[in-house]
């Protein structure tokens, strides 16, 4: 939106604040008439929401993904009359008429929207009211509706309407049903209806959903909204549903995302009726039996699961023998059985084999006897401890305000149960890794031992050097292969820190001081790439970003840093902030973990848990209050010291590999060659930028979107989005003779935006205009902006 608008808006507040009486709909209404403030077609949604933002907090309008999918779908479509019967400010009524052509009716229960909305659409026809109170004022067919429907707003009870047949058809107290019955009544013949409603539509049995047919309607399609579509005011996931005059025994489903290639081919494919490739591009559901994409989305994977393991996925319910609930009595105890486990009922907790392993109350778990001739009870509950168990269970929980395991959910779960030779085989590995980590837990303990005794009051020298020195021998096989293994893990990283770590190890071995200060420069770059994934992940959402973007700058500036010429602070205090955020979503099964998947790119969630394990953040303050402690210690620094502290960085990498795992190996760091849009799906040829070597490999991948192939994108696996990065790290051609080497944002300057490479030494630094990486820092460093207090 224009600054000057924005401005104007935001002087507005401040006299609202000033004078308590002050009308700021009516003021801005009136200058809007006398032209004394002129707003572009093309700026009325995002003034439109600056405006709710600034005076009706818990409020929302039409998103521009509604307006830009509402007029694809409308798209060659002429109407005699158009109507939203929830206008808010006319937003969307306003496109569907620049669409269609129609005479078009806004109805608004609000005085002020209305007030608002006739000054920024003086071409709709507005009416000021309840809509099921003024239907009868507006024409009897109506062509063309869109809405979004209010959330979770009750009416003043159920309302009856005339049924297909003439049968009465009670609608439940839900304003946003009612509305959507009463309005879809009057479209005529071919008539379309666009409403947004929430996941309630297709959860709750009394829904109007389950009364369409009665009705004399049917749904036609159901496109998944991004999650924080409409964040700030509300993370509650949504749907972009079309109705028409015509029942179907099927419908559409799809996920709408943020790329505008991607939803225009999704609106094509359903034009088309082609639901034959990438998941989230389209596929065909029964309307009664659909309850969201998570659990088509885990049938596609179960499906790839069977073609993998060359065998079928079976239900829990084929090889259970019994299954008992926990009851809330105090007196309350499982039966003793055999070949039994306990699945929790709520959260995310194991599956264990031992009622004296239980974390939870009884009441929050279910005992599962399983068929002794089928499997054994404990490879079931590890593979429903695995990340695919996890996902499974996860997708069989019910309920709109705590999602919960029940029976019928239990009875569904699908496993993967193979012969009993290879449960036992598979077991007899798993009982082995066990065993090697009790062994390495007591080694652990022994260097705990060492150290207290080494610190307590009565230190016994010769005694503690003896044990330490017996330790050292049991351990002396173990060090080569932990380089070697710490070897394979770096290579799985993205290259850009791979690059760095390749670097460190090809330097002299008795080079300690080069080593440690190739850390150093790795710990300072991890934190920066895991700071410009955040940034590019909730910047996505840019509504949802901003308060906490506001909250960071202030950080920084208490701290005495900033991202202008940020240090390693800078990045550190980032990654604090932004992976708590990235926790308490994950905590939030309802609707931040839909969120986080979606800011992320990433449906198995993945990449948020591995960036926000909290011993991540531990690291790199360590790793900085080392850098900024050695800073300050001046003179030569002499080899033993050197050679200490790369030893020390060397254990901080160690936790840095034990906290991400393997992770990386299922999030890839790529590049777009190019794309070729073919029978309705995106083949995208990348470069995989994984490791050290600079030769990177590609390979084709069908998305749901259009990769550019001017940015960098982290691709989960599985998924058909990928999460842009932003231009604060690329790969580049520059010079020619280096064109793989990676170069890092380094600091703004009076002659342009200053990057380094820590492993390209010939031109380790480069300093140019680089338009877009600066009108990114000046995005996320700017003091404030609308909304942001």
């Amino acid at each position: 939106m224009d600054n000057e608008l924005l401005k104007q808006l935001q002087e507005l507040r401040e006299r609202v604040r000033l004078e308590h009486d002050f009308s700021p709909a009516k003021f801005l209404a009136e200058r809007i008439k006398a032209g004394a403030l002129k707003i572009p077609a093309a700026d009325s949604a995002s003034f439109a929401s600056q405006f709710v933002r600034l005076w009706r907090y818990g409020a929302y309008t039409a998103p521009e993904i509604v307006l830009e999918t509402s007029a694809l779908l409308l798209g060659g479509r002429r109407a005699g009359v158009a109507c939203d019967p929830w206008a808010d400010l006319g937003v969307l009524a306003k496109r569907v008429r620049d669409v269609t052509g129609a005479r078009t009716y806004a109805v608004s229960m609000n005085v002020e929207d209305a007030t608002v909305g006739k000054a920024l659409g003086p071409e709709l026809e507005w009416i000021t009211g309840d809509f099921l109170n003024v239907l009868e004022t507006l024409p009897a067919v109506i062509d063309v509706i869109a809405s979004v429907l209010p959330f979770n707003a009750r009416a003043q009870g159920p309302r009856t309407f005339a049924g297909d047949s003439g049968t009465p058809i009670d609608v439940a107290d839900d304003r946003a049903s009612q509305i959507l019955a009463a309005a879809s009544l009057r479209l005529s013949a071919d008539g379309v209806a666009l409403y947004v409603v929430t996941p309630t539509f297709f959860i709750r049995t009394d829904s109007i959903l389950h009364k369409l047919g009665k009705l004399g309607l049917g749904l036609d399609a159901a496109f998944a909204l991004p999650a924080g579509t409409f964040a700030p005011y509300t993370n509650v996931a949504a749907y972009l549903i079309v109705v028409r005059r015509v029942a179907s025994d099927t419908m559409f489903v799809a996920q709408l995302s943020k790329d505008s290639h991607t939803n225009a081919q999704i609106v094509e494919n359903f034009r088309q009726c082609r639901a034959d490739g990438p998941f989230e591009l389209g596929r065909y559901v029964s309307p009664g039996s659909f309850r969201g994409l998570e659990p088509l989305r885990l049938e596609e994977r179960l499906r790839e699961a069977e073609i993998r393991f060359g065998a079928r996925s079976i239900s829990l319910d084929e090889i259970a023998l019994d299954i008992r609930l926990g009851r809330p009595q105090a007196d309350f105890d499982f039966p003793v059985l055999t070949n039994v486990l306990f699945v929790p009922l709520v959260g995310n907790s194991d599956v264990v084999d031992d009622p004296e392993a239980l974390t939870l109350k009884k009441q929050n778990y279910a005992q599962i006897a399983i068929d002794p001739a089928r499997s054994d009870a404990r490879f079931v509950a590890r593979f429903l401890n695995s990340e695919l168990g996890r996902s499974i269970r996860e997708a069989h929980k019910s309920g709109t305000t705590i999602a919960k395991l029940n029976s019928t959910g239990l009875r569904q779960l699908r496993l993967f149960v193979p012969n009993h030779k290879s449960q036992r085989e598979i077991l007899a590995i798993d009982q082995r890794v066990g065993a090697e980590r009790t062994t390495l837990l007591g080694l652990q303990n022994d260097l705990a031992s060492l150290e207290r005794d080494l610190w307590s009051p009565s230190f016994d020298m010769p005694d503690v050097e003896r044990r330490l020195g017996a330790l050292s021998s049991r351990m002396s096989g173990v060090a080569p292969h932990v380089a070697s293994t710490l070897d394979q893990w770096f290579e799985t990283l993205p290259f850009p820190l791979a690059s760095i770590l390749r670097t460190w190890q090809a330097t002299a071995s008795d080079d300690y001081r080069a080593k440690y200060q190739h850390l150093l420069q790795f710990f300072e770059a991890a934190a920066e790439f895991m700071s410009v994934i955040y940034f590019s992940a909730f910047g996505s959402q840019s509504a949802f970003f901003e308060p906490h973007r506001a909250k960071l700058v202030v950080a920084w500036a208490k701290q005495r840093v900033s991202l202008e010429r940020p240090t390693f602070a800078t990045w550190r205090i980032a990654n604090e902030y932004l992976s708590k955020q990235t926790r308490q979503l994950l905590d939030d099964d309802a609707e931040g973990r839909p969120l986080c998947a979606e800011l992320f790119a990433d449906p198995s969630l993945t990449l948020p848990r591995m960036l926000a394990h909290k011993d991540i953040a531990t690291i790199f303050a360590a790793a900085n209050k080392m850098r900024n402690d050695w800073s300050g210690h001046g003179g030569m620094v002499s080899p033993d010291d050197a050679r200490q502290r790369n030893q020390l960085l060397l254990g901080e990498l160690q936790k840095l590999r034990e906290a991400m795992a393997d992770d990386w190996k299922s999030v890839k760091l790529a590049r777009a060659l190019h794309c070729k849009p073919r029978g309705g799906i995106f083949e995208n040829e990348i470069a995989l930028l994984v490791g050290s070597n600079t030769e990177f490999l590609k390979q084709p991948r069908d998305m749901a979107t259009w990769l550019d192939i001017e940015r960098l994108y982290l691709l989960s696996d599985g998924a058909a989005h990928g999460l842009q990065l932003l231009p604060l790290v690329f790969i580049g051609a520059s010079p020619p003779s280096a064109k793989n080497a990676c170069y890092f944002f380094n600091r703004v300057e009076k002659d342009g935006v200053r990057f380094v490479s820590y492993h390209f030494t010939d031109r380790a630094e480069l300093t140019e205009l680089f338009a877009e990486a600066s009108a990114t820092i000046r995005s996320l460093a700017q003091a404030g902006s609308a909304g942001g207090s």
